[in-house]
């Protein structure tokens, strides 16, 4: 999504595919299994400063949005974005 957003606001084409490339990788890295909050706040980061943001505000995204989904994970089980597909 984040190429596609890309483009339609005027990115050029290498900008979308750095977009989607590095909205893949930090998926990818997110989403493995026994990466501590701490791993995951630096992939935040570094994925921040990737796509020209600052790295402090990319962390704690990362590490908000991992510490919530182990909070609300077990409350909404299967009604998640996952479980609906």
């Amino acid at each position: 999504m984040s190429a596609y957003w890309t483009a339609v606001n005027g990115g050029s084409l290498g900008d979308a595919i750095k977009a989607g490339a590095i909205a893949g990788a930090t998926a990818y890295v997110l989403q493995s299994g026994g990466v501590p909050l701490e791993g995951k706040m630096v992939v935040g980061g570094l994925a921040s400063v990737a796509q020209g943001g600052k790295f402090l505000p990319g962390a704690l995204a990362a590490g908000f949005s991992s510490a919530a989904g182990g909070i609300v994970g077990p409350v909404i089980g299967d009604a998640g974005p996952s479980g609906m597909l």
